[in-house]
């Protein structure tokens, strides 16, 4: 199984400063320091859907994770093309 090769997960959504809102990688060992990963860019007028879009993107390590243990045990059952090809797009093979 393809691993993932970007920064391991949790991921969280901080607060909203301006029109930004971060998508951050906090390391809560002694030392590390926390990874500013993504920003989602906001504006008034859609402010709900710009917030959606940020936890979608802090969700993204768990839900490649999920995917791939569904699509590893569903792969005998049913056709699981449409995973395999999400998974290979995240991980960087093509398919």
């Amino acid at each position: 199984m393809a691993q993932f090769k970007g920064t391991p997960g949790p991921w969280r959504v901080s607060e909203k400063r301006g029109d930004l809102i971060d998508i951050r990688h906090e390391n809560n060992e002694p030392g590390a320091m926390s990874l500013n990963l993504a920003q989602v860019v906001v504006r008034q007028s859609w402010l709900k859907e710009a917030e959606a879009n940020a936890q979608l993107i802090a969700a993204a390590p768990e839900l490649l994770e999920a995917l791939q243990d569904l699509q590893a045990r569903a792969c005998i059952y049913v056709n699981t093309s449409k995973a395999e090809a999400a998974i290979a797009k995240v991980t960087g093979e093509t398919k």
